[in-house]
């Protein structure tokens, strides 16, 4: 039997319920959790406001089992982002003994990412917490 690997992509700009429903998702289904913070290389701004230590933090404490790495953006380089991702699972868990499957929801175009990865499985969840959305957050007034 192989064992389920649960992997969960963000950026957690700012983290919020539907993440937290997302990653407790992750923890009750899946023999282990990976969760990747996304945008990792880039500058703290609007869009990226909180350090990757403080997310990875925040992630612990919902599920302190859970494997969180950082993941870099490769803009117009999806193939390069998908090899990192894979990389860093592959040398974490053995590919051959590992069943890897994408969780998250289609809430718009940001969320093709679901659909990249040829090899591992999708599930997705429902929506949660109301639809929230980070972006929503941060614009805000």
């Amino acid at each position: 039997m192989k064992k389920r690997v649960a992997v969960f992509f963000g950026r957690f700009a700012p983290p919020h319920n539907g993440h937290i429903a997302n990653i407790e998702y992750c923890k009750e289904n899946y023999d282990e959790t990976i969760v990747f913070i996304g945008s990792s290389n880039k500058r703290r701004s609007l869009k990226n406001p909180f350090p990757t230590s403080w997310i990875e933090q925040w992630i612990k404490s919902i599920n302190p089992n859970a494997v969180v790495k950082p993941l870099n953006d490769y803009i117009y380089n999806d193939n390069k982002w998908i090899t990192q991702a894979e990389d860093i699972c592959y040398t974490i868990f053995n590919r051959e003994d590992t069943e890897f499957t994408v969780v998250g929801h289609h809430k718009d175009e940001s969320s093709y990412y679901l659909d990249i990865f040829p090899t591992w499985k999708i599930h997705e969840t429902p929506i949660y917490a109301n639809g929230i959305s980070a972006t929503d957050i941060r614009i805000l007034k």
